[in-house]
């Protein structure tokens, strides 16, 4: 387990390796994580790793979004092209606003 400083701030990292591919499992900012507890995520890691597991895909199957769910908006609002606004002909700008008039 390592502290990783960065531009951006520190990090725990826990440094592995799987089927001869090293790796790198963020273990929490240090702000929000103290030590004891990024050696507790160290420890259950380097569990997994013996048992064969990678720690860092358990952690995207478990960040991972569920599948989307049909819109729900009526197909006339989805289908649509989207419009510009238009202006008329005789719509012109007016000193009404100004800045000094009066």
């Amino acid at each position: 387990m390592l502290l990783e400083v960065k531009r951006g701030g520190r990090a725990w990292c826990l440094n592995y390796s799987v089927g001869g591919k090293r790796k790198t499992l963020n273990l929490g900012i240090c702000r929000d994580t103290t030590l004891k507890l990024a050696r507790e995520k160290a420890d259950a890691a380097r569990k997994q790793v013996a048992e064969g597991i990678v720690p860092s895909d358990i952690r995207k199957q478990a960040n991972a979004l569920p599948p989307s769910a049909p819109c729900s908006a009526p197909s006339s609002l989805t289908n649509r092209p989207p419009t510009m606004p238009t202006r008329s002909p005789d719509c012109k700008p007016t000193n009404s606003g100004a800045i000094g008039s009066g």
